[in-house]
């Protein structure tokens, strides 16, 4: 998570509705070394069940560790329909406009950083089958696109 660690105390007192003991106990178990990520799920849970409800604060946790942590596809996931139905990896990768240029659509994909299917792509010129129902690309870390062909 992009918190920093020595911010949770603020936030867990400025930005939640805990009783100021329940935060002094979680004070404690930052300084006896518990794992930040742990206190970190613990603030974001408890600031979406307040604004939210406790349903919805579970469901954004378990979207969470699938997608970040388990590095899986998030639940929704863009959909762009082309017209071809067989296209180069680098023309594909450049038509979901998940990348700002063919150049780096070509840079990640020397990279090893496009994946086809749960499967690296590593050749610009690989000739990619988009079948009716589509495929599910993912490009860099956490960007996933669903490609379908008319």
């Amino acid at each position: 998570m992009s918190l920093r660690d020595s911010l949770l105390m603020a936030y867990f007192t400025l930005a939640t509705n805990l009783p100021l003991q329940k935060v002094s106990e979680i004070e404690k178990e930052i300084k006896s070394g518990k794992n930040p990520m742990a206190i970190k799920k613990k603030l974001a849970f408890t600031i979406v069940s307040e604004l939210h409800s406790q349903k919805d604060a579970k469901r954004a946790q378990e979207e969470f560790e699938r997608t970040f942590q388990k590095r899986g596809a998030p639940s929704a996931i863009p959909t762009v329909t082309i017209n071809d139905s067989s296209l180069p990896l680098l023309d594909l990768v450049f038509s979901t406009k998940a990348v700002a240029s063919r150049s780096e659509a070509k840079r990640l994909i020397l990279q090893g950083g496009i994946d086809v299917e749960e499967k690296t792509a590593n050749d610009p010129t690989q000739e990619i089958t988009i079948p009716k129902k589509g495929i599910i690309i993912k490009v860099g870390k956490i960007k996933f696109v669903k490609v379908k062909s008319k």
